[in-house]
């Protein structure tokens, strides 16, 4: 209920189903589940599209301490959520964090997926429109430029996605 909520930009109702859904895991397993992390994602993300940042920002946090104590740091989904942190940080325009959380997200990636990995080139990509926002183009073309070359290499890459690439 609280997905069909938040597809439909009802950030109110959305919110109120997560939460309740918060309250029954936590009474039911207590708040250091994977499946309580999941949900705390999920609020965060209301937050974020309703422009509640700082709320937004500590549940990421929170979501991610336990995943990463569930899940261990290899885990694709923790890195999704530290993904999450850094895109927080880039829409706050805090680039030092921003650009830090996206290199973990980055080690992350390519640990559990390799170097050449779809995954690896859209965090690139990431990183070279936070170079740009930060007004620095030689750090912006590098990172453009592994990304194309890593979508260059996947036979089932998106041309839009390549296309993209080029244009930045």
């Amino acid at each position: 209920i609280g997905m069909l909520h938040f597809k439909r930009a009802n950030h109110g109702d959305a919110l109120a189903a997560f939460e309740e859904a918060l309250n029954v895991k936590q009474m039911k397993q207590g708040t250091q589940t994977l499946d309580y992390a999941r949900t705390l994602n999920n609020v965060a993300n209301v937050h974020f599209s309703a422009g509640t940042l700082d709320r937004a920002m500590q549940l990421y946090q929170e979501a991610l301490a336990i995943k990463k104590e569930q899940l261990g740091e290899a885990h694709d989904e923790v890195a999704n959520t530290q993904n999450n942190v850094a895109h927080l940080f880039f829409t706050l325009g805090r680039s030092k964090e921003c650009l830090e959380a996206y290199k973990e997200v980055l080690r992350m990636r390519r640990n559990k997926f390799g170097p050449d990995h779809l995954a690896v080139a859209t965090t690139l990509s990431n990183i070279g429109d936070l170079h740009v926002k930060m007004d620095n183009p030689r750090a912006a073309v590098e990172a453009f430029r592994e990304s194309l070359r890593i979508r260059k290499l996947q036979e089932d890459s998106n041309p839009a996605d390549v296309s993209r690439a080029l244009d930045s």
